[in-house]
């Protein structure tokens, strides 16, 4: 019978074959870790993109193509531009004043 879990198939869990323990999941416990004797932060490094990276990806993607309709799964080099500006998008009421107003400057309509 092939296929068939009790006839001692492929995936068969008893005494000639114990359940496989999962892999350790990452998460908040796993934030920082020592390395070295040293503290690694689960936050990401200054080189990382960042709102400065994508506001300046925006930029030149606009300078470009003369607007910003950006496709959601549009990048611009290593930044996801179009899923941050999505994002910026549907989050538009909590930022700040001087955020919408970088934004409204290279003319995103909200």
């Amino acid at each position: 019978m092939r296929g068939d879990h009790r006839a001692g198939g492929r995936g068969a869990v008893g005494p000639d074959r114990p359940r496989r323990a999962r892999p350790r999941q990452r998460g908040i416990a796993n934030a920082a870790r020592s390395v070295g004797g040293r503290c690694r932060s689960a936050w990401p490094s200054p080189s990382a993109p960042g709102p400065r990276t994508e506001r300046a990806a925006l930029a030149v993607f606009v300078e470009r193509e003369g607007h910003v309709q950006v496709s959601r799964a549009h990048k611009e080099g290593e930044v996801a531009l179009g899923a941050w500006l999505n994002n910026q998008k549907a989050r538009r009421d909590k930022l700040s004043v001087e955020q919408l107003g970088q934004l409204e400057a290279l003319g995103v309509a909200w």
